[in-house]
């Protein structure tokens, strides 16, 4: 004996009376067959009612050849009466959610010519997949427009049991899974669609529908959209948002995007100034070293210590450097208790005795890190204590090697 689906007779009834007939045990949970139910199983997109048996919470509701399964932690006893009660206000949001679904699939097919699908009616998330081939915001917004337009209107929405025989009188937007019994949810001679959810019984109900974004799918775009309160909750923070931002600007709303754009250009530039200016100074900086640095075996080997610095600008004068001068570099850029290092050598004369990555390899260990490269330039990194004792064992061991000539 299949349950009875008091659902498809009132999709608004919240509580009923039934009787247990059976118990299946599911992996340390409890599988409830009613005599009758309103708890609707997960299907065709949408999610099972949760809710409770007595006092035993239900937390999910499935379906198995054709027997709606109760998911519970606790059992109950075969043969009791029970009373059953589903969670209202999350049955209705996914009712909202479901008949928003159909209308704006059947939007985007009349505005668009784009069929769905796919859909996804989640917990937190609504998503539905159009065949299309391109996608703006101009085209969602006449899709937008439309489907607001039939919430507004009233149009009632009524189910059509019928069989296969019958499929000629609905201009079905999609064709249907079985081939009897079969449930048409029509919303109002707008749209037609074999379906087996739970829906309102007006689309007034629903409240606005809105898309938020959407991304390209294999096939087609996948649309991402909210509707009734959800819809209205975020028209009122972005609208708050866009309010104090534009008042902490001075610009009306309309100029906002124009605003934030040129204050992108404008400290794009200034960013550029500042780096050629942090260049400028670091290069001087650098040339400077060269000229009154240690020399070994008549190499200029320069050991420079930043803090915060810029880690590209160091990288890219070294990389200069070591073309345009005979020079030995090593760079330590602290940042967070962390060093970045830079170990370089020009490759003009015996300086090409020192291979830069063995040597970084070698001492970066000693400072808890690692690091590698090529001969004449490596990176890696460390921590910060016991640098200035491991930078003095290098300038030995590149002493050392230099020798060796």
């Amino acid at each position: 004996m299949l349950t009875e689906k008091l659902y498809y007779k009132n999709a608004y009834q919240k509580e009923f009376t039934s009787k247990v007939l059976e118990v299946l045990e599911l992996k340390g949970k409890y599988g409830i067959i009613l005599e009758k139910t309103c708890f609707y199983p997960e299907g065709g997109g949408q999610l099972g009612d949760i809710g409770k048996l007595d006092k035993i919470p239900v937390l999910d509701t499935q379906i198995k050849d054709g027997e709606i399964i109760h998911i519970t932690e606790k059992t109950l006893e075969i043969g009791k009466k029970i009373k059953g009660k589903i969670d209202w206000a999350r049955r209705y949001k996914f009712m909202q959610n479901h008949t928003a679904q159909h209308i704006l699939s059947e939007s985007f097919l009349k505005e668009l010519g784009g069929e769905t699908f796919s859909v996804h009616l989640g917990e937190h998330s609504l998503t539905l997949d159009v065949g299309l081939s391109k996608l703006k915001w101009e085209d969602v917004h006449k899709v937008e427009n439309l489907a607001n337009k039939i919430i507004s209107e009233n149009r009632h929405i009524d189910i059509h049991w019928v069989g296969n025989d019958e499929l000629d009188k609905f201009p079905l937007r999609k064709k249907p899974k079985v081939n009897e019994n079969i449930r048409i949810v029509e919303v109002g001679k707008f749209d037609y669609s074999p379906c087996g959810g739970t829906h309102l019984k007006s689309s007034v109900e629903l409240g606005p529908i809105k898309v938020l974004k959407w991304i390209k799918i294999k096939n087609g775009f996948r649309v991402d959209f909210i509707c009734g309160e959800r819809a209205l909750s975020d028209y009122q923070w972005k609208n708050k948002m866009i309010s104090e931002i534009a008042e902490f600007l001075a610009v009306k709303k309309k100029d906002l995007k124009d605003t934030v754009e040129k204050l992108f250009e404008d400290n794009k530039i200034q960013r550029k100034h500042i780096e050629e200016l942090q260049f400028n100074e670091l290069k001087e900086k650098f040339n400077n070293e060269i000229n009154q640095s240690q020399r070994i075996e008549g190499i200029p080997v320069v050991k420079l210590i930043f803090n915060d610095g810029n880690f590209k600008i160091i990288r890219k004068i070294v990389t200069d450097l070591i073309e345009d001068e005979i020079c030995i570099i090593l760079t330590a850029n602290i940042v967070d208790n962390k060093v970045n290092l830079i170990f370089a050598r020009s490759s003009k004369g015996h300086e090409n005795q020192v291979e830069m990555n063995t040597l970084l390899k070698l001492f970066a260990s000693k400072i808890g890190g690692k690091g590698g490269g090529k001969p004449n330039f490596a990176q890696g990194g460390g921590n910060v204590d016991g640098l200035e004792e491991v930078f003095d064992l290098i300038l030995e061991k590149i002493e050392e090697d230099l020798k060796k000539t």
